[in-house]
């Protein structure tokens, strides 16, 4: 009698386990096709969209460009850095920045968010720098204006 009942549990147990993780599957992979899109859209921005001294290239193409062929870029979606993890979290429309991660030849790294949204809103209204610093040896320096990385990477 037990063996029936072993027999019985098993396939259904790997059912369900599978059924689940289809489903964390599908999520993740939903999260990540709007990750790229949102990703895909702030490299899409016009950069003089995100500092008036800038040029009318588009964003991505414009980073690239100021950081040099040796320079690699990883991007990134986050919170701009506003989750605590606390309590206070709970319930908050948090912010949505996409983050370009530059490291340099010189091994100095330069990171800018630009603030496109909220979680819960989405992507709206008019795409902003939230945050721009370079990190070398230690030290950290804060652009107050994208139009500034230029002479800093000299």
């Amino acid at each position: 009698m037990q063996q029936s009942l072993t027999r019985g549990f098993v396939p259904r147990s790997i059912a369900i386990v599978f059924i689940v993780c289809l489903h964390a599957f599908a999520l993740s992979t939903e999260d990540k096709a709007t990750e790229r899109q949102m990703i895909e859209h702030v490299r899409k921005i016009r950069a003089v969209e995100l500092d008036p001294k800038l040029t009318n290239e588009l964003f991505g193409h414009w980073l690239s460009r100021i950081a040099g062929p040796q320079a690699e870029i990883a991007w990134e979606v986050n919170d701009c850095g506003e989750q605590t993890g606390g309590p206070a979290d709970r319930g908050r429309d948090l912010p949505v920045c996409v983050q370009a991660q530059v490291t340099l030849p010189d091994k100095a790294t330069l990171i800018v968010m630009i603030s496109i949204g909220t979680l819960r809103k989405g992507v709206h209204g008019r795409a902003t720098v939230k945050d721009a610093f370079i990190e070398k040896n230690g030290e950290t320096t804060t652009l107050k204006k994208l139009s500034q990385l230029p002479n800093m990477l000299r």
